[in-house]
C-alpha cells in the first residue's frame, strides 16, 4: 500500500510522499473523487493534508485551473473540505 511506503520514506520525502499518493488516487478514480479520499482518509493525521492536497492538485492538472476548488465543493466529508480549501492556485 502507498501510503504505508510513504510512512516508511525519509523525512524529508513523507510529504511529497502523501501529496503524490493523493494526486494519484484522484487522477485514477476521475469519475469518483470520494474514492480518492477514501485513500487519503487511512493516511496518518500528520500527513492526511498534505494527501488532500494532492488532490486537489491532480484535478488542477487533469482540468481546467479553478477544478481543484471545485473538487472541495465535492467532497462530502467537512474535515477534508476544510484542508482541500487551502488550496492556492
Amino acid at each position: 500500500n502507498a501510503l504505508i511506503f510513504c510512512m516508511g520514506a525519509e523525512d524529508g520525502y513523507r510529504e511529497f510522499c502523501f501529496h503524490y499518493v493523493g494526486k494519484r488516487a484522484v487522477q485514477n478514480h476521475l469519475d469518483d473523487p470520494k474514492t480518492a479520499e477514501n485513500i487519503c482518509n487511512q493516511a496518518s493525521a500528520e500527513y492526511k493534508d498534505e494527501c488532500i492536497y494532492g488532490m486537489a492538485v491532480g484535478f488542477e492538472e487533469f482540468f481546467t485551473p479553478g477544478r481543484g476548488k471545485e473538487l472541495c465543493a465535492e467532497i462530502l466529508n467537512p474535515e477534508n473540505r476544510q484542508l482541500c480549501r487551502k488550496f492556492k492556485e
